[in-house]
């Protein structure tokens, strides 16, 4: 069973994103590889910021929390 919404192709609203972006992405995600999702994102929103994260996986967040908390606080500073 998958999310409905996997089916959807939400590439045009990525698009009309237009405010200052940060993509953050690890380059070892299995889940959704950075090659299928976070470049394609940063490439699709204008002026976006990406920041890859080295031998990140699949949620950043918990794995790699000082990268990314750094990085959040440096694009929400300027």
């Amino acid at each position: 069973m998958s999310v409905p919404s996997w089916h959807e192709d939400f590439r045009q609203d990525v698009a009309r994103i237009d405010v200052p972006t940060l993509v953050l992405h690890g380059d070892a995600d299995r889940i959704l590889p950075i090659t299928a999702t976070g470049e394609r994102t940063g490439k699709l929103i204008k002026g976006a910021q990406m920041l890859v994260v080295k031998r990140g996986p699949h949620c950043i967040t918990w794995t790699h929390a000082e990268e990314v908390n750094s990085a959040l606080i440096s694009f929400l500073e300027k």
